[in-house]
Parts: C-alpha cells; structure tokens; sequence
C-alpha cells in the first residue's frame, strides 16, 4: 500500500474529541445523514417487484435502524468480530508500525471509537435478536460468502 496522509480535518476532529464523543458524532452522521439515503433505496425495492435485487452494506447500516424496515422481502445480516480482530486488521491495513508518533496517536483514537462503535453494534444486534456471523470463525471468503447466501435465502 501506498502512503496515505490523514487529511488535516480529520486529523484535528480526532484530536479534540474524546472516542466517546466521536462515536456519538459518527452515529449522529449515519442517522441524520446516512441513512434517510439508504431507508429510500431499500424502501423502493421493497415496494417494486420489478426492481433488480440490492445489497446494500457498511458500518451505516445501523441494527435499530434496520429493524424498522418491517417487509417480507428484506434480509439482513450482521458481519462481527473481535476488537483485537480489527485491532489488527486496522494496524495492518493502516502500515500502523510505519507511521510517526502522531499518526498513531490518531490511528489509535480511531480504534479507540471503532471499539465502541463495535461494541455498540454487537450489543444491539443480540438484544433484537438480528441475524449475525463473526467472520473471524470462517477459514475462507468463500466460506463467510456460502453462510451470508445461505442465510439470506
């Protein structure tokens, strides 16, 4: 991977805000946002028969959310894992051990919100008992892919 500089916006918004408030701002976003976006799209295919199949997925499909779109048509489930899973999936992904002091300062207050958020969404999709599969359980992509089919289904 080739570098990537932290653009100076985003660098000062981790800098000032504590991960609890960041996670409450990135959950603002994803509501008032995001979602009114995606709520339209699911919506529309859910009332048009004709209309071609949507996957539509990211970390803005929050589980509260989703379980007000109440139709037979729509299936839905929840990718998990491990913090220390995506501790290393965000080290690695992020050259963690190749960046200077303050960039993982900044990559560690993402984690720091990205755990919370993570723990957020694991816990609400237990309590409404959503359908969900941590990927770290599954050997193979093909695997991970042949369960989300299966279970959609």
């Amino acid at each position: 991977m080739g570098r990537k500089d932290i653009p100076s916006h985003v660098a000062r918004h981790y800098q000032r805000l504590a991960a609890d408030e960041l996670l409450q701002d990135v959950l603002r976003h994803y509501r008032e946002n995001v979602w009114p976006t995606i709520e339209h799209i699911v919506v529309g295919h859910a009332n048009d028969a004709s209309s071609d199949k949507v996957v539509i997925e990211g970390s803005a499909l929050l589980p509260d959310l989703v379980k007000t779109l109440d139709f037979d048509s729509i299936s839905a489930i929840w990718l998990t894992a491990s913090n220390g899973f995506l501790k290393q999936r965000i080290y690695s992904n992020s050259e963690y051990e190749t960046k200077s002091s303050h960039e993982r300062l900044l990559i560690d207050k993402f984690l720091e919100r990205n755990n919370l958020f993570n723990e957020q969404i694991i816990e609400t999709v237990h309590r409404l008992g959503l359908a969900s599969l941590k990927v770290e359980d599954e050997s193979t992509l093909d695997s991970l892919k042949n369960i989300c089919l299966s279970s959609l289904l």
